[in-house]
């Protein structure tokens, strides 16, 4: 069992609960953490998991406003693994130590490709559907000078990552530790604690598992161009009875 004491598990999700659960549910297999931890609009009997009744969530920029300025609230300990219905744990034993010398790391952007404003960085660590953050990174984006500019990923890791570093001394993690730590919309290197992004279950789900799940999708899932992009994975890989159940939604 891997101890990860100085961390809190979090899953923020008013919109998809029975998702969001199962998600945490996978995280802690084999994982002891600090405390899991669902921030939701409904109240849930859920062993193991402390549930907290926030109001409900209604677009995704009220997620990445919350996640920016409000998650800091519920969060006492030294860092925070960030995820979502559909990003989580899939690898324990890939943990590495050195993911907690960094305030925030997450999958690789890989489509910037060139430094921003002289930097020598891309800045392509981001990805915050499954991330991990410290308590210094939440207190330091209290800064009032750190708004909203687009979804909260892409205000912490890009917008603001050079006020963070220079005035904050934020850590980022690095792109080669950041593979390690998960993927999202390049294929996986090796094998990463976590992965985020519907598209990549077919990688990571059984295809039984898969045509199951179809049941819990809202309308919203079932009209996402992720969704659409898993059938076309499972077509790929042969998992035809799985494509089928995503195509029939």
């Amino acid at each position: 069992m891997l101890e990860l004491s100085s961390v809190t598990l979090c899953c923020l999700d008013t919109a998809n609960p029975e998702l969001a659960l199962r998600a945490l549910r996978c995280s802690v297999s084999g994982i002891r953490f600090a405390r899991t931890l669902f921030l939701t609009d409904r109240a849930y009997d859920a062993p193991g998991i402390d549930v907290r009744v926030v109001a409900p969530l209604e677009s995704r920029e009220a997620y990445s406003a919350f996640v920016l300025k409000t998650l800091v609230e519920h969060i006492d300990t030294a860092h925070v693994l960030l995820i979502q219905w559909d990003g989580y744990v899939i690898n324990p034993a890939a943990w590495r130590t050195e993911f907690l010398t960094c305030d925030y790391i997450g999958a690789k952007w890989f489509w910037h490709t060139t430094p921003e404003n002289g930097l020598q960085e891309a800045m392509r660590v981001g990805n915050g559907g499954f991330s991990l953050r410290s308590r210094k990174l939440l207190v330091a984006l209290q800064d009032p000078r750190i708004e909203l500019a687009g979804p909260e990923d892409e205000t912490i890791c890009r917008v603001f990552r050079p006020l963070l570093e220079r005035e904050h001394g934020i850590v980022f993690g690095s792109e080669a530790l950041a593979d390690a730590f998960a993927f999202e919309v390049a294929y996986p290197i090796g094998k990463p604690f976590g992965f985020h992004g519907l598209f990549n279950f077919c990688r990571v789900v059984p295809p039984d598992e898969i045509v199951e799940l179809t049941r819990l999708f809202t309308p919203e899932i079932a009209r996402s161009p992720q969704l659409l992009q898993l059938g076309r994975n499972c077509m790929a890989m042969g998992q035809w009875r799985a494509a089928a159940a995503i195509f029939q939604r």
